[in-house]
């Protein structure tokens, strides 16, 4: 009886884990706007299930509980954190330019996304 109960606990103990996990990656439904106080430009639509196939660290820093980018990466930028537009375009590590500003399927222009 006592191996049952045992076994028992471990199984529910995973499948726990295994949920939280599940519930954890998944990403926001609908289309959210990624703006900062004091931009210039309008808010970018973005549709995280257009993004689906890509991995969450791909965009976001892992380790960090506040997902929006403007917590950190500001229009002016902080002590060494870079600024908004350079986390979004920067020709190294830039989220929204690794994919789309090179060649490729994916091209977009300005205008895609920053509707005037």
């Amino acid at each position: 009886m006592k191996k049952v109960i045992i076994i028992a606990t471990a199984v529910l103990f995973c499948a726990g884990v295994g949920l939280g996990i599940a519930v954890a990656k998944d990403a926001p439904g609908g289309v959210i706007n990624v703006s900062s106080p004091g931009a210039k430009k309008e808010p970018v639509p973005f549709d995280h299930a257009k993004h689906k196939d890509m991995k969450c660290d791909q965009c976001h820093h892992k380790g960090l509980d506040d997902p929006k980018c403007s917590t950190c990466h500001t229009v002016e930028g902080k002590d060494g954190v870079s600024k908004l537009q350079d986390a979004m375009h920067g020709r190294e590590k830039g989220a929204c330019r690794s994919c789309h500003f090179d060649e490729g399927a994916n091209k977009l222009k300005c205008a895609d996304c920053h509707k005037k």
